[in-house]
């Protein structure tokens, strides 16, 4: 009886333990934009959550920009990178 109810406890806190944690999300910005510099990072942090779902938040982007200036249209790309890690 022992052994069960100390299987039944060992269960028990596999059931309630968390797999959440924080996360940290650190994200710069790059433009292919001729003088251009790269924005400083940002970091998100996430909390209290599981890492797919960090993740999911935390991802790379790339877009396509443009402006005008004295009737000459310029076509520039913005490519965001980011680093996902545990806190």
């Amino acid at each position: 009886m022992k052994k069960i109810t100390l299987l039944v406890a060992v269960a028990a806190m596999f059931v309630f333990a968390s797999c959440k944690k924080d996360y940290s999300c650190s994200c710069t910005s790059t433009s292919s934009l001729a003088g251009s510099t790269a924005d400083p990072a940002h970091v998100t942090v996430h909390k209290d959550v599981k890492k797919v779902q960090a993740g999911a938040a935390c991802h790379n982007t790339e877009s396509a920009e443009s402006y005008t200036s004295g009737g000459t249209t310029t076509n520039y790309t913005v490519t965001t990178t980011c680093t996902l890690s545990k806190k």
